[in-house]
């Protein structure tokens, strides 16, 4: 199955980040998370629209990254 997403997210004060994400024909999404040095603490909520088979009901989703290299920009 393939999935188109669209994602906007915004850095507040370079420790705090926030967006938002729509999959279409799938679901939405409201994320959230924090900046700490070389990690990257994050949360997400997805929840399906319509009435889509992949994504019966809301999910929770909880990251942790942590940056293993120093140099060149920051990817989100």
């Amino acid at each position: 199955h393939l999935s188109i997403r669209r994602q906007r997210q915004m850095c507040i004060r370079d420790r705090f980040w926030v967006g938002a994400g729509h999959r279409i024909d799938y679901a939405n999404s409201a994320q959230l998370g924090m900046l700490m040095g070389k990690m990257r603490f994050g949360y997400v909520y997805e929840w399906p629209i319509l009435k889509s088979y992949l994504l019966p009901n809301p999910t929770h989703e909880f990251m942790l990254s942590i940056r293993l290299f120093d140099g060149g920009e920051n990817i989100w």
